[in-house]
């Protein structure tokens, strides 16, 4: 067994200088971890306050397009499209509709209504 070492007056000043500066060292870093930890909790639970409003913002139905109802007016009303689907599916030219319905817009008109109608079918097919 090897005996311990005896210091000078000296070196022991040394090492109690160390001490208490290493000691003073580990109790600043020892706070700043704190600092950390506590700013970590804090965001942490920003982060799941944060989380559930975006949960309940997902289930909240969509705010409704043109709620001032600003902008054109659609030219035929929901009745109108689907007389003249029908007719158009039945074989009835344009020109033809235009005149059972006795509309006056042209046969571009028809054919514009006839053409979202088959997109809007073809997208949720």
């Amino acid at each position: 067994m090897t005996e311990p070492k005896t210091y000078t007056a000296a070196e022991y000043l040394c090492l109690e200088n160390d001490y208490e500066r290493m000691s003073e060292k580990y109790e600043c870093e020892f706070e700043r971890r704190r600092r950390w930890e506590k700013k970590y909790s804090e965001l942490l639970s920003e982060k799941n306050r944060l989380m559930l409003e975006l949960n309940n913002l997902k289930n909240q139905p969509l705010r409704k397009h043109n709620e001032r109802g600003a902008g054109r007016k659609p030219l035929a009303t929901p009745e109108q499209i689907k007389e003249i689907i029908q007719l158009y599916n039945s074989g009835i030219s344009y020109s033809q509709i235009l005149k059972q319905l006795h509309l006056s817009w042209s046969k571009g008109t028809i054919r514009n209504i006839i053409v979202r109608y088959q997109q809007t079918k073809e997208g949720t097919e």
